[in-house]
């Protein structure tokens, strides 16, 4: 019965929205689990980068889908999360198009202030060529203070200079999300993993 009212009111969302145009306005009913957003989704014409996100470094999945109400704009809506302060249906940020269309500015909230999601930071995302993955890059903070600036007087006749870094390859690993919905093949089945018949 269930299915067939999600049936019912996709079809009358379709009609709605001949373009494909996703209303968000009520977003704690089409994120209330993954399967009722898989059941808004499916009947959508996609564009590459809507659907079903997962993050596995914070074990989120996240619905990128148009706006509505702004041409050229995703609002990335949560679905699920482990962290019990977040509920689904949050809007967590926004992407816009650019010239390139598989480059992107994300904008995600970065905290948590009284139940709404806020401090957004903006980044690049990239849609790789499959487009089963969204690889993102925020901007990183580097501060450096230079005791000459501060003290020049002191530092004309004690010249002491120590200097450390480190490499990581770690911090070349790209971070980002992988598409679990819809699939390559609309089968639910991953490109990254074997395929058992």
């Amino acid at each position: 019965m269930r299915t067939l009212i999600l049936i019912i009111l996709s079809m009358a969302f379709t009609l709605a929205f001949p373009y494909g145009l996703a209303d968000t306005r009520s977003p704690q009913k089409i994120c209330a689990d993954r399967e009722v957003a898989e059941e808004f989704l499916r009947p959508l014409p996609l564009r590459p980068l809507e659907g079903l996100w997962e993050y596995p470094a914070d074990e989120v999945t996240v619905m990128v889908i148009r706006d509505a109400d702004a041409k050229g704009r995703y609002n990335i809506l949560l679905v699920e999360a482990v962290d019990c302060r977040l509920v689904p249906g949050m809007c967590l940020g926004w992407i816009e198009e650019s010239a390139d269309k598989s480059r992107f500015r994300i904008s995600l909230s970065s905290k948590i202030h009284k139940g709404v999601p806020a401090g957004h930071m903006q980044g690049l995302a990239t849609l790789n060529a499959d487009a089963d993955a969204l690889i993102i890059e925020m901007p990183k903070v580097k501060v450096s203070l230079s005791p000459s600036l501060v003290l020049p007087s002191l530092w004309n006749y004690l010249r002491l200079s120590v200097r450390m870094s480190t490499k990581n390859p770690l911090d070349r690993l790209p971070q980002g999300w992988i598409k679990v919905f819809p699939s390559y093949d609309g089968n639910g089945s991953s490109s990254r993993y074997i395929r058992y018949l």
